[in-house]
Formats: C-alpha cells, structure tokens, sequence
C-alpha cells in the first residue's frame, strides 16, 4: 500500500503527506512517514467577514471570492458562501476584480469547508480551503484580482 492510498490525506507546505490535522499547526504531528515535517503554526485564524480568493480556470481565468459566514466551535472548519465581483479595472483581454462583501452570489447556500493551511505567498502558514478538484482558495491580501475578461475566454 503506498501513501496515497490511505485517505485522508494533507498535504503540508513542504510538500509532505500526512494524515493529521491540527488546527494550530502545518501538520505538526508526528507520524510514520517522520517527526513533525512542518512544525509551522498559523499566523492568522479566519473569522466571520473573512474573504478568501480562488482563481481557476483552462486557457482563461477565473476569480472567485468567498466570505466566511460561520466559524465552527472547533475552529477547523468555516462556512462560506460566494460573494458577487466588482471590476475595478479593464485592459485588453482582462480585468481586476474585487469582491463585493455582504453579497451571495445566485443566492448560494453557505458550503461548510475545512480549513487547512497554505503557503499561498510563500512566507507565512495561512489558512485556505478546497473549493474543486480544480480550486482552492486562499485569504484574501486585498489586493484586485486579474480575471479574463468577457469575450476573451468566458
């Protein structure tokens, strides 16, 4: 049996696979692929108003952005829903969105989701979830989000 076989898995910022999950942690725990491979501890723990950003997409891209509704008692797991965009700014081919908080996207249900942790600007552990096998998503920095533009892919 190979380690993938054995499910759930995550995997840590370093590229390690483990089956433990610590809320607190990159997956600290020891187990017996080795001790402790990613020791890191969040930096941030997500709250309600929350946004996190998933961009995705084959030969265009796709922004989407989700706020955190509900934080479970556990911490480890959050309810999100999509929220509506907003273009900020065009140029040819593409455009930067935002999200528009307080928004639910085609009245969407909130998606209970387990948050794990990311590597997502190279520097620090923060939190983010799986949206698809094709998507994750990430916390928000604040910054617009290049998507392509209508007519261009869409």
């Amino acid at each position: 049996m190979t380690m993938m076989d054995r499910l759930p898995l995550y995997e840590c910022p370093r590229g390690h696979w483990t089956e433990h999950y610590e809320p607190d942690t990159c997956m600290a725990q020891d187990d017996e692929y080795g001790p402790g491979l990613c020791g890191e501890r969040l930096t941030y723990h997500p709250q309600v108003g929350d946004l996190f950003s998933s961009s995705w997409g084959y030969d265009q891209t796709n922004v989407d952005f989700y706020e955190v509704v509900e934080v479970t008692k556990s911490g480890k797991s959050v309810r999100v829903v999509q929220t509506y965009t907003e273009a900020i700014g065009e140029n040819v081919g593409s455009v930067r969105v935002v999200p528009v908080p307080g928004t639910v996207y085609r009245d969407e249900v909130p998606m209970l989701k387990r948050i794990r942790t990311s590597y997502s600007d190279g520097t620090r552990c923060t939190p983010a979830f799986n949206i698809a096998s094709y998507a994750d998503a990430y916390l928000w920095d604040g910054a617009s989000k290049y998507e392509t533009a209508q007519g261009w892919g869409h």
